[in-house]
């Protein structure tokens, strides 16, 4: 799958979803298949045909209730992006109490593998539904009752109206998380990927861990309450420590989890969830998911569901390529970019057609201009460029 990224996920933060990891992964088991002993071999085909089960969407059919059929040629039928909602939660079985306090977009050129990943913070107010969704009903101004009202919320909110959705809906959260996000962003969403925290330690454990530069600030262990709230710094027994660290899978889910520091740690642990799907896509390399490949299968099993269609699987596959081909891009809309109690759901747009936007070709490089400088004499250094908030730009520079 689009390796969806994971995170996603997790609680709120950052899961890996979909791992790109994964979908890299199953290529090279596939493909390297004739060179595994047969009895190897059979297990992981047997273990890779139950996650397309147990995992994708079963065949979709159209109005006329005829099945749809993928062509092989022509997976994506011109679609220049597919754009995937990434969600993270931690409810289990029983989602009901779910809270999406991980809400990414991942749109990839489908030619190309370019990915840019949209990131919504959990606490934006006021969201809008379409007019087909049930709750435009209840608010069709906005998603509005004050504090309470957030975007994480819209999931259980849809299940208190649970009777007023079609009978064909099979998930009321998810389906309005959806349509309210396409409302904000402007853009269509092909499909999602709901990660579950309780999953997600497996996941990066069969990976091995990944590096990543956790920042100047340590980062506390255990800093939320079991409603997902700080908690005093005194009760933190744990911490992550500053700098470039290799973190196994608890260690990582606190990582993308928390938002115990300080007033702007919400938008904190939205950077850091982008860099754990950074590092997961950069680091999942072959020899690691071959070697641990039926634990990564079974945690993939238990934390992600989704409604991409089996049928595109191996069209999945072979975009995951191209998207580790490419730097990852990323847009938090943090605030610095709007104000999540009163958002300009306009400028939002305006900002993600300018994100998906192919860059302009650079100009020619002009003859430098001769040094006018004598010896000993120093010209005045460079300034470092600024980058604007509300540009997308490679997660690379965001995590380093």
């Amino acid at each position: 799958a689009v390796i969806i990224t994971s995170h996603l996920a997790v609680r709120p933060a950052n899961a890996p979803g979909w791992q790109r990891a994964i979908g890299v992964a199953l290529v090279v088991v596939l493909s390297a298949g004739v060179l595994l002993p047969s009895g190897i071999a059979s297990r992981y085909a047997f273990a890779t045909h139950n996650l397309v089960s147990d995992v994708f969407a079963p065949g979709q059919v159209d109005a006329s209730g005829e099945e749809i059929v993928v062509i092989r040629e022509n997976p994506w039928k011109g679609r220049p992006r597919v754009n995937i909602l990434l969600l993270g939660g931690d409810a289990g079985d029983d989602r009901t109490g779910l809270r999406t306090d991980t809400v990414i977009l991942a749109s990839i050129d489908t030619t190309t593998g370019d990915t840019v990943l949209l990131s919504l913070p959990r606490n934006l107010m006021n969201v809008p539904f379409p007019a087909d969704n049930p709750l435009h009903d209840v608010y069709p101004d906005g998603y509005d009752c004050g504090n309470y009202c957030l975007l994480n919320a819209v999931y259980l909110e849809a299940f208190n109206y649970a009777d007023r959705f079609p009978a064909n809906v099979e998930d009321p959260g998810v389906e309005s998380v959806q349509d309210s996000v396409s409302e904000i962003l402007g853009l269509k969403i092909d499909f999602f990927v709901l990660v579950d925290l309780l999953g997600f330690e497996q996941m990066i454990d069969a990976l091995g861990g990944i590096d990543i530069d956790v920042g100047p600030e340590r980062v506390p262990i255990g800093g939320l309450n079991s409603d997902g709230e700080p908690r005093p710094a005194y009760l933190i027994k744990e911490w992550i420590e500053p700098g470039f660290q290799h973190l196994n899978g608890y260690q990582t889910l606190w990582f993308a989890r928390d938002r115990a520091s300080g007033e702007a740690s919400d938008y904190m642990r939205m950077r850091r969830q982008r860099c754990v799907i950074n590092a997961i896509v950069g680091q999942a390399d072959p020899t690691t998911v071959i070697a641990n490949y039926l634990d990564i299968v079974s945690a993939a099993e238990s934390i992600i569901t989704t409604n991409i269609p089996a049928q595109l699987f191996p069209a999945f596959l072979e975009l995951s390529e191209l998207v580790k081909s490419q730097p990852i891009r990323s847009l938090p809309f943090t605030n610095e970019v709007i104000v999540p109690s009163n958002p300009d759901f306009d400028e939002i747009r305006r900002l993600v057609r300018a994100a998906l936007e192919p860059p302009p070709p650079a100009p020619p490089t002009a003859e430098p201009a001769p040094s006018t400088t004598t010896p000993g004499e120093s010209a005045t250094p460079s300034q470092t460029p600024t980058v604007d908030p509300g540009t997308a730009v490679e997660t690379d520079l965001v995590c380093s």
